[in-house]
């Protein structure tokens, strides 16, 4: 029996199963979101911005209900959130006003370096 739990616990630990693994859609999703704010041109137009922010919070909400239940996946989870955030936060203001351009194009900044923080981090999984 001692043996048995032994050979168990090294097999969980040999299969990484205490991490999460390599999800290929969380890799598109947030690819996706990065080629999404690649181009700050966009900004020059607050209809095309006002447009994109509201497609950038629809695309980090489903990003965030699609991780939320992954069993230890709770860096990846927080990430994601504070990218929806920052996606929410964008929307809000084009909701309620008409930022400037500066505006725009400095939250597409903030945008694009969570994004690319959350692909690398989704990069590095063990694949399966």
């Amino acid at each position: 029996m001692r043996n048995l739990l032994l050979s168990l616990a090294i097999l969980t630990f040999l299969t990484g199963c205490a991490v999460s693994r390599f999800d290929n859609n969380e890799l598109n999703m947030a690819t996706e979101i990065r080629y999404m704010v690649q181009d700050d041109s966009i900004c020059e137009n607050a209809i095309d911005s006002a447009i994109l922010a509201l497609k950038l919070t629809q695309k980090t909400s489903y990003f965030a209900l699609y991780v939320e239940h992954t069993p230890n996946n709770t860096e990846t989870i927080r990430m994601i959130n504070e990218l929806n955030n920052e996606t929410q936060a964008f929307n809000k203001t084009y909701q309620t006003g008409k930022p400037s351009t500066a505006y725009c194009k400095n939250k597409l900044e903030v945008i694009q370096h969570s994004a690319d923080s959350v692909q690398k981090s989704m990069a590095i999984k063990p694949r399966k």
